[in-house]
């Protein structure tokens, strides 16, 4: 190899070099950015546990507003768990994410979100509710704007977003649940803040 090498010093044979044909190679270790933020105290998840979802009944399950005046929040993964339904346990849910739904007058209870650093005693700049099981959902004005639809079988689906999906002050995120028979259904979200 010739031209430039840049070497960081440790003895581990990272380096940074561009060869004869103006390349650069490297050797290096990555970190994952969700595993960089984890460490600042910035990631945080929102997680949903057994969560009775009535038949043929939409609803809006779970809503989140995000406030930070300065920070968008990045959804890195996405977790819906449902149990398939009350009898065959063969039934889909389908799962209508949603933005721009105002803000839950009835019907709901506080969730917080929790930070994914155990050590850390920053709290997220968010607000967040579930349906409490009463009436026909969260309480809302408008459902908002469809973000995505997709149909969840029975088990466990993931929903790598990766950080592609960002929030910034005043956008929420809120999901609508319809099944055509009763089951259960949870669901964990993480992400961070930058």
């Amino acid at each position: 190899m010739s031209g430039l090498t840049i070497k960081d010093g440790t003895g581990q044979g990272h380096y940074a070099a561009v060869d004869a044909d103006n390349r650069l190679m490297t050797t290096s270790v990555s970190e994952a950015e969700s595993k960089d933020h984890a460490k600042a105290g910035d990631a945080y998840s929102f997680a949903i546990h057994n969560l009775p979802i009535p038949a043929n009944l939409p609803i809006i399950g779970w809503w989140i507003g995000f406030d930070d005046p300065v920070r968008k929040f990045y959804v890195n993964t996405f977790f819906v768990s449902w149990n398939g339904g009350s009898t065959t346990n063969a039934r889909v849910i389908e799962g209508t994410l949603l933005t721009g739904v105002p803000a839950p007058t009835a019907n709901h209870v506080v969730k917080a979100m929790g930070n994914l650093n155990f050590t850390s005693t920053k709290q997220p700049m968010a607000t967040s509710y579930v349906w409490n099981g009463t009436a026909a959902g969260l309480t809302v004005a408008s459902q908002g704007l469809v973000v995505s639809a997709l149909k969840y079988a029975p088990g466990v689906t993931y929903v790598p977003i990766n950080g592609t999906m960002i929030l910034g002050k005043g956008n929420n995120l809120s999901t609508l649940l319809t099944a055509t028979e009763a089951g259960v259904y949870s669901c964990v979200m993480s992400g961070w803040f930058e």
